[in-house]
């Protein structure tokens, strides 16, 4: 009754790809033919699809030590219990330099922020130690741009201590929920 998924597509194109066949199959076994129903299943099937969105099921990172050119701390994302998407306004995409984005290790995205209309992607994260922008090399996290000029990242621990993710915010801003309420993200 069910297709069965064949190679290694990620978890949410699995759970869509099951929801959409599931209902399919429902709707061919209720045959719907009234304006009135189908805008209920549409509706219905919709919201599953945007619940299971990261752009909508988030967490925000909206720490001002996460900003490049903040300096001063020693903050550990190996502590963190990183589970779920987490929205910052945008990783650097290039080197940044040592003991900022409150940490010593400035953790960065190896490779381009994708277009709204990509979908998910995977990219690495590099961690700098002294002259070596990538010295450190993490398990690859999963991006998604966002309507409203964010992103989503699905961030892994760390394998080192005093490293962190950065972020950079528009404006020379430090803390996105500040600029968000400026700009009504």
């Amino acid at each position: 009754m069910f297709p069965l998924l064949v190679g290694q597509a990620d978890k949410q194109t699995d759970e869509l790809t099951f929801y959409f066949f599931f209902f399919l199959t429902l709707w061919k076994t209720l045959n719907f033919t009234t304006v009135t129903t189908d805008a209920r299943f549409f509706l219905f099937v919709s919201k599953i699809v945007t619940f299971n969105d990261p752009c909508n099921n988030y967490t925000a990172l909206d720490q001002p030590w996460r900003g490049t050119n903040e300096t001063g701390l020693s903050i550990c994302d190996r502590d963190f219990n990183w589970n779920g998407w987490y929205r910052l306004v945008r990783m650097p995409e290039s080197c940044v330099d040592e003991s900022r984005c409150g940490t010593y290790t400035t953790l960065w995205l190896n490779g381009s922020h994708p277009q709204t209309g990509d979908g998910i992607v995977t990219r690495g994260v590099c961690g700098r130690s002294g002259s070596d922008c990538c010295y450190y090399r993490f398990i690859p996290i999963r991006v998604k741009a966002c309507p409203g000029n964010y992103y989503v990242y699905e961030f892994v621990r760390p394998t080192i201590c005093t490293a962190a993710y950065c972020g950079v915010y528009p404006g020379g801003g430090l803390n996105p929920s500040l600029q968000c309420r400026r700009q009504r993200c």
